[in-house]
């Protein structure tokens, strides 16, 4: 259970009523509250009755209780913007019917607050309004509503608030007075994009691996460099590259799946990362030079996470790999690049450029270069 934010006075308690019924040291709950940017144990004014509680690894109420009165001091928190939260945890070892919560409020609450509302901009892919927010560092913050729209309540004072979407700048606002006579302002964010890679492709001889990407076309600020990242099997990714080029070498020695994807990164932040790509050593026999260009079809197909798209070029050209949904909207660009004759293969794992995980269904595959454009079918199956 999750509370709103609430600004304290100069001496606030918090006050609930519960009931309880579980298997005492074994289930239960506690509160917490959230200040300074994280949660912390909240003890009423008693202690807990339980000073250590299996379920949740610590001290909690639990136990059977008839209904009583709940109260926590909130005084080393006064002047400040805080939420609580209830949680409760059973080791599934006894029944009961749980912790009842009523009647929750907070005594001496201070009307002395003000508010900062506003609209947030973002020129790019939007990405998951989770994962947005809009409030001070490392304190309290709020998630814009889906018209982009957000208010953020806070004490009396003097604040300087931030905006933060991943694969976008921070844009921080100069000082914003809140002040009886003045409590409520207007802020509005506009946030620039990171711009990501479209995508990377690879070639070899031997046992030496080449990345290859192009630069993102027009950014909002400039590039300073890229970041490779690599996992071998099933391990994590870890850096292996800084570099201002656009296009990572390395020597492969023992035989692996590698998986490989790029970030851009500008004074501002790193972009986000680009569609990972795949590869198996040893490399594959590499086909003749194909005599014609030619989308081929992807595998597997129906897929579950992701897909491996290959296309044959006979020349050197550009080619541009692009993804759309049933309604003829863009998905994602995949590769957009000058590449060499041969066979190129471009790993999509059913995200939209702004890398959110797409939903199930059938998407179409397109491949244009200069003298060719092809497009298929494949199913996304989750």
């Amino acid at each position: 259970l999750l509370s709103p934010i609430v600004t304290l006075g100069t001496h606030d308690y918090l006050e609930f009523w519960q009931y309880l019924d579980t298997q005492r040291a074994c289930d239960g709950g506690r509160i917490e509250i959230y200040a300074g940017g994280r949660w912390t144990l909240l003890t009423p004014e008693n202690g807990y009755p339980v000073a250590y509680v299996a379920a949740l690894d610590g001290p909690g109420f639990s136990g059977s209780s008839p209904w009583s009165r709940v109260r926590c001091d909130l005084r080393d928190y006064a002047g400040g913007s805080v939420r609580f939260r209830w949680v409760f945890a059973a080791d599934g070892s006894g029944q009961g019917q749980g912790w009842f919560l009523d009647d929750i409020r907070t005594i001496g609450f201070s009307n002395f607050a003000g508010k900062i509302s506003g609209t947030l901009q973002l020129d790019g892919s939007a990405p998951e309004l989770s994962e947005v927010w809009i409030g001070k560092p490392s304190d309290l913050a709020v998630n814009p509503n889906p018209e982009l729209a957000y208010t953020l309540y806070l004490p009396l004072g003097a604040h300087h608030a931030s905006s933060f979407a991943p694969g976008y700048s921070i844009h921080t606002s100069d000082a914003l007075e809140l002040s009886l006579s003045d409590p409520s302002l207007q802020q509005n964010f506009v946030i620039h994009e990171l711009k990501p890679v479209a995508g990377i492709t690879s070639s070899h001889t031997e046992n030496v691996l080449t990345l290859h990407w192009e630069a993102p076309a027009e950014p909002f600020f400039p590039i300073t460099g890229y970041r490779v990242s690599r996992r071998m099997n099933a391990g994590a990714f870890e850096s292996v590259s800084e570099s201002a080029e656009p296009e990572y070498s390395e020597s492969l020695a023992a035989p692996n799946r590698y998986q490989y994807y790029v970030q851009v990164l500008y004074a501002e932040g790193e972009s986000l990362p680009s569609a990972t790509l795949s590869v198996e050593l040893p490399f594959p026999e590499d086909p003749p030079t194909p005599a014609a260009t030619k989308l081929l079809a992807n595998f597997p197909n129906p897929f579950n996470s992701s897909t491996t798209i290959s296309f044959d070029l006979a020349t050197p050209q550009r080619a541009e790999l692009t993804v759309y949904n049933l309604r003829g909207q863009l998905v994602n660009s995949l590769c957009v690049q000058q590449l060499e004759p041969g066979r190129h293969h471009v790993t999509w794992d059913g995200r939209d450029a702004g890398r959110r995980a797409v939903a199930s269904g059938v998407y179409f595959y397109r491949l244009d270069t200069s003298d060719y454009t092809e497009t298929r079918k494949m199913l996304l199956m989750k």
